[in-house]
């Protein structure tokens, strides 16, 4: 299990306390962010086997499920992504 933090500047957010819809919809973010998930390359469209949007407690988490053979974390993975205050956090 991994917990990664990226700043929502990284993503040219310059928002206070983006929202997950702030950051972009559920098919940008995977595509923004999917590098940091698999440790090397950005996952290909047919790699995503899954993608949820999710409301827990009133917060907006995007949830992923990716097959990515070449990723350095490994064959399948899970994210589930939401923001708090300036980051979005997996």
């Amino acid at each position: 299990m991994q917990i990664i933090i990226i700043p929502t500047t990284k993503l040219r957010i310059s928002k206070k306390s983006p929202s997950m819809s702030d950051v972009g919809s559920i098919n940008n973010v995977i595509n923004a962010i999917s590098p940091a998930i698999t440790g090397s390359v950005a996952a290909e469209e047919e790699e995503v086997l899954n993608k949820e949007e999710i409301t827990e407690k009133g917060r907006k988490y995007y949830q992923y499920e990716l097959l990515t053979p070449f990723a350095e974390t490994g064959l399948h993975n899970i994210a589930k992504i939401t923001t708090s205050q300036v980051c979005m956090i997996k």
